[in-house]
């Protein structure tokens, strides 16, 4: 990370500490290891972040996932608000983290394929140096309404399915397909907080619907 201008390091759950035998392998990067944030999980690690591109070596076969080389992936990623996402070395990112992720990226290899994690964050970490050889310094405005922080998208998510369980939209048999159908549609639209607000509201307004007798809902009156 130091060698190509990146300094924030999250460690969602990880399994190793941070001792004087790590500080012992960062050589001169001590300071990126003392400056890491310990979170109990990735959705933790993310809070605050507008974008995040997770790192997967497996097809997403559907046609919502967007899957990236990584020059194409990193482009995609703000220097403000952006998170790169690796997994565990041994299984990688889990399909739950993946969803936590509006983009992918896949390392391009010939016939064997054998990139391990330190590799593949090497990889990643100078294609973001080529991209931004200033520094990973805050991204300059665009003069646009930047999407809403991941936290609030999960919020959202999370009050979706509720409101489609109550209404019958999708059951509990069903109900991870639906919720990965309308994380793809909705991550690839990066809504704002507002817009995320205002979806928020139709949820709840057809949940009170839902539970009225026909005559009390306004579209029902005569």
């Amino acid at each position: 990370m130091k060698n190509f201008g990146l300094g924030e390091l999250y460690l969602a759950a990880p399994r190793c500490r941070i001792d004087e035998r790590a500080r012992a392998l960062a050589a001169h990067a001590g300071d990126v290891l003392d400056r890491a944030v310990i979170t109990a999980s990735t959705a933790e690690a993310l809070t605050g972040c507008t974008y995040a591109v997770g790192t997967t070596a497996r097809g997403r076969a559907s046609d919502g996932n967007i899957v990236l080389d990584p020059r194409e992936g990193l482009a995609r990623l703000p220097p403000a608000g952006g998170a790169l996402v690796f997994g565990p070395e041994d299984a990688g990112l889990s399909n739950q983290d993946l969803d936590l992720c509006q983009a992918f990226i896949t390392i391009p290899t010939g016939e064997y394929a054998s990139v391990n994690l330190a590799q593949s964050v090497n990889i990643l970490c100078y294609e973001w140096l080529r991209l931004h050889p200033e520094g990973s310094g805050p991204a300059p405005s665009a003069g646009g309404t930047p999407p809403a922080p991941r936290e609030q998208l999960e919020a959202m998510y999370a009050h979706m399915i509720d409101v489609m369980l109550h209404v019958g939209y999708t059951d509990p048999n069903r109900q991870g397909g639906v919720e990965h159908l309308f994380r793809r549609l909705l991550d690839r639209a990066e809504p704002t907080s507002h817009e995320v607000a205002a979806l928020r509201g139709l949820f709840a307004q057809t949940r009170w619907a839902a539970d009225q007798p026909p005559e009390r809902v306004p579209g029902n009156r005569s």
